[in-house]
């Protein structure tokens, strides 16, 4: 099986977006074993990494890092 191809036709992005329509849609139940702030990746990725977690780990921006993300990618876009 080659993947190569596979990552140079799609972004990480369109992935990211098909999995947020099929979690909305109620097609995909991702069980969420651990919910933080973004300032607490630390011990989160550390569990991750340790597999303390059978499930997901959700980390929540705040709303101002979350429009500062949305202006950069909107900058992204129209630049490409």
């Amino acid at each position: 099986m080659f993947l190569l191809k596979e990552i140079e036709l799609y972004s990480g992005s369109d992935d990211l977006r098909q999995l947020a329509r099929l979690v909305a849609g109620g097609k995909l139940d991702p069980p969420i074993e651990v919910e933080a702030s973004w300032k607490d990746i630390a011990p989160i990725a550390n569990g991750l990494i340790e597999r303390k977690y059978r499930g997901k780990a959700v980390l929540h921006l705040e709303a101002d890092l979350t429009e500062r993300l949305r202006q950069l990618s909107e900058t992204t876009h129209s630049e490409g």
